[in-house]
């Protein structure tokens, strides 16, 4: 798995990337004048909301990188891993994040054979595109074995099941799959904000 980060003071649409870093599970590469980090886990941006003038809030919270999503089965609930995103920083103009590989939390949510899930979205704004995409993976096939938290999944030849889910801030939606370990894989896309992979893994019992 490699990801590649980038900063843009372009319009989103244009998506002009200028690259900063390249980091690998195997190997790293430090940008220009920085040390080489550590091979590392896939890291959830950080959650900064921010206010369209100074003292008033907007209604909808600007965040500096996209916020996790949540998804819910049978009342256990799985913050998700982050993935490719490319995000709107207001002012700043955006970053955009490349991963080869589907990010998610290490411990899988559990499932029952027959799936209801609720999918909780921190951008309150309906998005405009929002697709689910379902794959079998094997501990083996895990990027990072060795990292107690996080997970990182290679993207399948083809997906066991892909849907669009309706455009809402929450939305519900129902599976059946057959007993193994799953990546869910959630691509959002909003207008004016950008769009971003999200990564949950479930265990089907």
């Amino acid at each position: 798995m490699v990801r590649s980060v980038s900063s843009t003071h372009t319009p989103l649409a244009g998506h002009a990337r200028i690259a900063l870093c390249v980091v690998g599970v195997w190997a790293a590469t430090a940008c220009e004048g920085a040390p080489v980090p550590s091979p590392s886990a896939p890291q959830t941006p950080a959650l900064s909301p921010t206010s369209t003038s100074a003292g008033t809030p907007s209604a909808e919270p600007e965040f500096d990188a996209p916020p996790p999503a949540t998804l819910t089965i049978d009342g256990a609930q799985q913050l998700s891993g982050i993935g490719t995103f490319c995000w709107s920083t207001g002012d700043l103009g955006g970053i955009c994040a490349d991963y080869f590989a589907v990010p998610t939390p290490a411990d899988p949510l559990p499932a029952s054979s027959s799936i209801i899930a609720t999918l909780q979205l921190a951008v309150q704004t309906p998005p405009t595109s929002l697709s689910l995409a379902v794959f079998a993976v094997s501990p083996e096939t895990d990027l990072l074995p060795d990292n107690p938290d996080s997970a990182s999944w290679p993207f399948p030849g083809e997906y066991d099941l892909s849907r669009e889910l309706r455009l809402e801030s929450r939305t519900q939606f129902e599976l059946a799959l057959d007993p193994g370990l799953y990546v869910f894989s959630i691509f959002a896309v909003w207008e004016h904000l950008g769009d971003v992979n999200y990564g949950f893994l479930v265990e089907v019992r």
